[in-house]
Protein backbone atom coordinates (compact mmCIF):
# COMPACT_ATOMS: atom_id res chain seq x y z
CA UNK A 1 0.00 0.00 0.00
CA UNK A 2 1.36 3.41 -0.87
CA UNK A 3 1.51 6.28 1.57
CA UNK A 4 -1.08 8.19 -0.43
CA UNK A 5 -3.54 5.28 -0.28
CA UNK A 6 -3.01 4.88 3.46
CA UNK A 7 -3.56 8.58 4.06
CA UNK A 8 -6.67 8.67 1.87
CA UNK A 9 -8.33 5.75 3.65
CA UNK A 10 -7.41 7.36 6.98
CA UNK A 11 -9.16 10.52 5.75
CA UNK A 12 -12.17 8.42 4.75
CA UNK A 13 -12.29 6.88 8.23
CA UNK A 14 -12.18 10.31 9.90
CA UNK A 15 -14.97 11.55 7.62
CA UNK A 16 -17.17 8.52 8.30
CA UNK A 17 -16.48 8.87 12.02
CA UNK A 18 -17.51 12.52 12.04
CA UNK A 19 -20.75 11.72 10.24
CA UNK A 20 -21.57 8.83 12.57
CA UNK A 21 -20.86 11.01 15.63
CA UNK A 22 -23.14 13.74 14.24
CA UNK A 23 -25.92 11.14 13.92
CA UNK A 24 -25.87 10.63 17.71
CA UNK A 25 -27.76 13.89 18.26
CA UNK A 26 -31.49 13.33 17.90
CA UNK A 27 -31.27 9.55 17.45
CA UNK A 28 -33.09 7.08 19.69
CA UNK A 29 -30.81 5.79 22.46
CA UNK A 30 -29.95 2.37 20.92
CA UNK A 31 -29.13 3.95 17.58
CA UNK A 32 -27.21 6.77 19.28
CA UNK A 33 -25.08 4.28 21.21
CA UNK A 34 -24.38 2.33 18.00
CA UNK A 35 -23.47 5.51 16.09
CA UNK A 36 -21.28 6.81 18.93
CA UNK A 37 -19.36 3.54 19.19
CA UNK A 38 -18.81 3.22 15.44
CA UNK A 39 -17.99 6.91 15.01
CA UNK A 40 -15.47 6.87 17.83
CA UNK A 41 -13.81 3.71 16.47
CA UNK A 42 -13.61 5.15 12.95
CA UNK A 43 -12.26 8.47 14.14
CA UNK A 44 -9.64 6.84 16.38
CA UNK A 45 -8.55 4.38 13.69
CA UNK A 46 -8.32 7.15 11.11
CA UNK A 47 -6.15 9.31 13.34
CA UNK A 48 -3.90 6.36 14.26
CA UNK A 49 -3.56 5.45 10.58
CA UNK A 50 -2.51 9.02 9.75
CA UNK A 51 0.36 8.73 12.23
CA UNK A 52 1.58 5.18 11.58
CA UNK A 53 3.18 3.78 8.46
CA UNK A 54 1.13 0.58 8.60
CA UNK A 55 -2.33 -0.80 9.23
CA UNK A 56 -2.49 -3.25 12.10
CA UNK A 57 -5.15 -6.02 12.19
CA UNK A 58 -6.61 -5.43 8.71
CA UNK A 59 -9.24 -8.15 9.21
CA UNK A 60 -10.61 -6.22 12.20
CA UNK A 61 -10.49 -2.98 10.21
CA UNK A 62 -12.43 -4.60 7.37
CA UNK A 63 -15.04 -5.87 9.82
CA UNK A 64 -15.43 -2.49 11.51
CA UNK A 65 -15.70 -0.77 8.10
CA UNK A 66 -18.50 -3.14 7.06
CA UNK A 67 -20.24 -3.21 10.45
CA UNK A 68 -22.04 0.15 10.04
CA UNK A 69 -23.39 -0.93 6.65
CA UNK A 70 -24.76 -4.16 8.06
CA UNK A 71 -25.99 -2.39 11.21
CA UNK A 72 -27.86 0.34 9.35
CA UNK A 73 -29.39 -2.21 6.98
CA UNK A 74 -30.54 -4.29 9.96
CA UNK A 75 -32.00 -1.24 11.70
CA UNK A 76 -33.89 -0.14 8.59
CA UNK A 77 -35.11 -3.69 7.87
CA UNK A 78 -36.25 -4.18 11.47
CA UNK A 79 -38.01 -0.83 11.38
CA UNK A 80 -39.74 -1.68 8.13
CA UNK A 81 -40.95 -5.01 9.48
CA UNK A 82 -42.06 -3.69 12.87
CA UNK A 83 -43.33 -0.33 11.63
CA UNK A 84 -41.03 1.57 14.02
CA UNK A 85 -40.84 5.22 13.09
CA UNK A 86 -37.35 5.70 14.56
CA UNK A 87 -35.76 3.62 11.82
CA UNK A 88 -37.78 5.39 9.12
CA UNK A 89 -36.61 8.75 10.49
CA UNK A 90 -32.92 7.97 10.01
CA UNK A 91 -31.39 10.54 7.67
CA UNK A 92 -30.57 8.84 4.38
CA UNK A 93 -28.01 11.35 3.05
CA UNK A 94 -25.56 11.14 5.98
CA UNK A 95 -25.91 7.37 6.15
CA UNK A 96 -25.32 7.06 2.42
CA UNK A 97 -22.24 9.27 2.44
CA UNK A 98 -20.79 7.49 5.48
CA UNK A 99 -21.45 4.22 3.64
CA UNK A 100 -19.43 5.49 0.66
CA UNK A 101 -16.47 6.22 2.95
CA UNK A 102 -16.82 2.86 4.73
CA UNK A 103 -17.03 1.01 1.42
CA UNK A 104 -13.89 2.75 0.16
CA UNK A 105 -12.01 1.63 3.27
CA UNK A 106 -13.39 -1.91 2.98
CA UNK A 107 -12.45 -2.20 -0.70
CA UNK A 108 -8.86 -1.06 -0.15
CA UNK A 109 -8.38 -3.33 2.87
CA UNK A 110 -10.05 -6.30 1.12
CA UNK A 111 -7.72 -5.85 -1.83
CA UNK A 112 -4.69 -5.92 0.46
CA UNK A 113 -6.04 -8.98 2.31
CA UNK A 114 -6.49 -10.72 -1.02
CA UNK A 115 -2.81 -10.08 -1.69
CA UNK A 116 -2.00 -12.07 1.47
CA UNK A 117 -1.29 -9.32 4.00
CA UNK A 118 -3.19 -10.69 7.02
CA UNK A 119 -1.51 -9.33 10.16
CA UNK A 120 -0.11 -5.98 9.09
CA UNK A 121 -0.42 -3.90 5.93
CA UNK A 122 2.77 -1.93 5.57
CA UNK A 123 3.37 1.18 3.52
CA UNK A 124 5.59 0.22 0.62
CA UNK A 125 7.69 2.11 -1.86
CA UNK A 126 9.86 5.15 -1.59
CA UNK A 127 8.55 8.30 -0.02
CA UNK A 128 6.70 10.20 -2.76
CA UNK A 129 7.73 13.63 -3.87
CA UNK A 130 5.73 16.58 -2.60
CA UNK A 131 3.50 16.91 -5.70
CA UNK A 132 2.80 13.16 -5.79
CA UNK A 133 1.74 13.31 -2.15
CA UNK A 134 0.02 16.68 -1.93
CA UNK A 135 -2.03 16.66 -5.14
CA UNK A 136 -3.94 13.43 -4.31
CA UNK A 137 -4.36 14.54 -0.71
CA UNK A 138 -5.70 17.91 -1.84
CA UNK A 139 -8.16 16.26 -4.23
CA UNK A 140 -9.17 13.73 -1.55
CA UNK A 141 -9.65 16.46 1.03
CA UNK A 142 -11.71 18.52 -1.40
CA UNK A 143 -13.90 15.51 -2.20
CA UNK A 144 -14.24 14.74 1.51
CA UNK A 145 -15.29 18.31 2.26
CA UNK A 146 -17.80 18.29 -0.59
CA UNK A 147 -19.34 15.08 0.79
CA UNK A 148 -19.06 15.60 4.54
CA UNK A 149 -20.45 19.15 4.64
CA UNK A 150 -23.92 18.30 3.27
CA UNK A 151 -23.93 15.06 5.28
CA UNK A 152 -23.33 16.93 8.53
CA UNK A 153 -25.87 19.58 7.56
CA UNK A 154 -28.49 16.85 7.03
CA UNK A 155 -28.13 15.55 10.60
CA UNK A 156 -30.05 16.81 13.61
CA UNK A 157 -26.87 18.50 14.84
CA UNK A 158 -26.59 20.33 11.51
CA UNK A 159 -30.22 21.43 11.70
CA UNK A 160 -29.51 23.27 14.95
CA UNK A 161 -26.25 24.84 13.84
CA UNK A 162 -26.13 28.62 13.77
CA UNK A 163 -26.17 29.69 10.10
CA UNK A 164 -23.18 31.67 8.91
CA UNK A 165 -23.63 35.40 8.85
CA UNK A 166 -26.52 35.40 11.33
CA UNK A 167 -24.47 36.09 14.44
CA UNK A 168 -25.34 39.41 15.98
CA UNK A 169 -24.61 41.26 19.21
CA UNK A 170 -27.44 39.38 20.96
CA UNK A 171 -25.68 36.06 20.33
CA UNK A 172 -22.57 36.98 22.32
CA UNK A 173 -23.37 37.26 26.05
CA UNK A 174 -22.17 40.38 27.77
CA UNK A 175 -20.35 40.22 31.09
CA UNK A 176 -22.78 39.26 33.84
CA UNK A 177 -25.68 38.49 31.47
CA UNK A 178 -27.22 35.04 31.43
CA UNK A 179 -26.79 33.21 28.15
CA UNK A 180 -29.87 33.53 25.94
CA UNK A 181 -29.74 31.81 22.60
CA UNK A 182 -31.36 33.51 19.63
CA UNK A 183 -34.61 32.19 18.18
CA UNK A 184 -33.83 29.39 15.73
CA UNK A 185 -37.06 29.68 13.70
CA UNK A 186 -38.83 26.46 14.53
CA UNK A 187 -36.08 24.49 16.25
Amino acid sequence: MTQVTRLLIALAAVCAGLIHLALVVGSPVPIAVFAAAIGTAELAWGLITFVRDRIEAPVVVLSVALFPLVGWAAIVAAGAVSGATEAAALPVLPLGIAAVFDLAIALVIARRLRDGERKVIRTTGAEPSAPRLLIPLFIGSLAAALLVTPALAATEAGAYAQPHGEHDADFVPQKGDPIQLPDEHGH
